[in-house]
């Protein structure tokens, strides 16, 4: 038998609609339980904005010539394709949250090249 409330912690922090629907979605649809998404997105938060920007940092530290290394992030929690036409906002917090890091690391005066893949 499930569980009548279920507290829900994603481990993606951009969120998507079809992650965050999936609790419920696991407890058989509208079956009247209580679903609570306790951290929907946390993207933009400055401790982890800041966090991402430290293990960059420290990663590129291991290279002969950090400044010629090509940041890659990698979207890989949602096909582009899904994105795109269920109008996701996952993509759009995913881009945010690129410049974001990308803000912190100039701060340090890293100036990498970067892009970003789905």
């Amino acid at each position: 038998m499930l569980p009548l409330r279920t507290m829900s912690v994603p481990q993606q922090p951009q969120g998507s609609q079809k992650g965050t629907h999936t609790p419920r979605g696991a407890q058989g649809g509208d079956s009247g339980a209580e679903v609570k998404v306790v951290i929907p997105s946390w993207y933009q938060r400055e401790g982890y904005i800041k966090a991402m920007a430290n293990l960059i940092e420290n990663e590129l530290k291991g290279f002969d010539c950090p400044e010629e290394v090509m940041i890659f992030f990698s979207a890989h929690g949602m096909p582009l394709a899904y994105v795109e036409e269920a109008d996701d906002p996952y993509k759009a917090k995913m881009e945010e949250c690129v410049d974001l890091i990308v803000e912190e690391l100039e701060k340090t005066k890293i100036t990498n090249a970067y892009t970003l893949a789905y």
